[in-house]
């Protein structure tokens, strides 16, 4: 598989780029803000949780492409405040 992929919930509030197998960024909106955190998938939880993302098994995830994704960042940038977290 190449990387990076993208991801997004079907509601538009999160937006996901899946980096490696291993590790991927979670965009959120809510309310005025948008979070960005960097997760590193070390526990089983999250690896499970990237393979759904990657398969896009879960319903209401929707698989994008950069263009998209770049435009909703590019959106959010301009009209949010930004919080960053990083987690692993």
């Amino acid at each position: 598989m190449d990387y990076p992929q993208y991801r997004m919930y079907f509601d538009g509030n999160t937006i996901f780029e899946i980096i490696s197998n291993d590790k991927f960024i979670e965009i959120k909106q809510v309310g005025k803000y948008y979070t960005i955190s960097e997760i590193e998938c070390k526990l089983y939880p999250e690896k499970l949780f990237l393979n759904d993302l990657l398969s896009a098994a879960q319903d209401g995830i929707k698989i994008i492409n950069f263009d998209q994704y770049s435009q909703i960042k590019k959106t959010w940038d301009e009209t949010l405040i930004k919080y960053e977290f990083n987690h692993g």
